[in-house]
């Protein structure tokens, strides 16, 4: 299965941005919740459900994966 290419307005492209950036700062303040957030509002906005998936799980992996990486020398290893 192919991701369809999207033709989007700008401004599209800009509140998809800035739902993506409120959906990092939800996760960010409860450790949680970014897809909760995000994935109606992408839809709602026209997005097909399987872009909006890989968009979600590779902005919540890229947000987490940057947080492990900060707080790597604060784990009391042996």
């Amino acid at each position: 299965m192919m991701i369809e290419m999207l033709n989007m307005e700008a401004l599209d492209v800009v509140v998809a941005g800035v739902i993506i950036c409120f959906a990092a700062a939800a996760q960010s303040a409860a450790g949680f919740g970014s897809a909760l957030f995000a994935v109606p509002l992408l839809v709602w906005l026209g997005i097909p459900l399987p872009n909006v998936i890989a968009l979600v799980a590779t902005c919540s992996t890229t947000q987490t994966l940057m947080g492990v990486h900060t707080l790597r020398d604060d784990v009391p290893w042996r």
